[in-house]
């Protein structure tokens, strides 16, 4: 599925849950105005658990951040501290 939006994001103890939330927050506004959202995330348990409870779809992965094939929309959001510059030059690739 090529329309909607794709959020690649992290969370947990060690990181941190703001980058989540804030992700959380924008998928219910799109997903007020009808546009898909997924989730590709660390496999935190707190991040799966708050997901889960917010009712968006997901794949998670241990570290995240290894899992473009995971990104099944053709838009992608990325809220992250690390440096994805190797990650977009590839998301670009496919028209993403």
């Amino acid at each position: 599925m090529r329309d909607g939006v794709t959020i690649w994001t992290e969370g947990g103890a060690q990181i941190g849950m703001g980058h989540l939330v804030r992700c959380i927050n924008i998928a219910g506004a799109l997903d007020a105005l009808g546009i898909p959202v997924r989730f590709l995330v660390n496999s935190d348990r707190a991040v799966i658990e708050r997901l889960d409870g917010a009712g968006f779809a997901r794949s998670a992965s241990p570290a995240g951040w290894e899992r473009i094939e995971g990104l099944t929309h053709g838009i992608v959001l990325i809220d992250t501290r690390k440096d994805v510059t190797e990650e977009i030059s590839a998301l670009k690739a496919t028209g993403r």
